[in-house]
């Protein structure tokens, strides 16, 4: 939902976009990440690609340019969004993603990070959510990732 006006807010109730683009055959790429205040996050990002020798803008610089070439500025915060926001700050910011940082499970920030001695990501049972021990393509005898079959 974070490349659509009216989408989640960030931390502080600030509204962003991200958004890219992509043209296979030259694997070329636009995006823009951080964009405030303009609601075609995904015309930003084809302007990018097309007009410039960059790949990503992020933040002030994304947004400078899309305004710099005409897009208008606009509010991206929802009635929607906001409230959802208010509920999850009314609720300590729970869930929230942080982890190795003290009291990150009964308050919002500012949070102070554990010691280094604490943190080993080897150990950490969270440190990859996305895991699946069983499932590696690469194991399966029909991956040919480069066949012309």
């Amino acid at each position: 939902h974070s490349r659509r006006w009216g989408a989640h807010l960030m931390r502080m109730g600030t509204p962003r976009s991200m958004q890219w683009s992509w043209r296979g055959g030259k694997h070329d790429m636009g995006a823009v990440i951080q964009l405030k205040a303009v609601r075609e996050a995904s015309k930003v990002a084809k302007a990018v690609l097309e007009h410039t020798f960059h790949s990503i803008l992020v933040g002030e610089n994304a947004t400078n340019f899309a305004l710099g070439l005409g897009f208008k500025k606009q509010e991206l915060a929802s009635d929607r969004s906001t409230a959802i926001w208010r509920a999850w700050k009314n609720a300590k910011c729970q869930p929230n993603f942080w982890r190795n940082v003290v009291d990150s499970t009964v308050k919002c920030g500012p949070y102070q990070q554990t010691s280094n001695e604490d943190y080993n990501p080897r150990r950490d049972e969270d440190y990859n959510p996305r895991r699946d021990e069983d499932y590696n393509p690469r194991r399966d005898e029909d991956y040919k990732p480069w066949s012309d079959e």
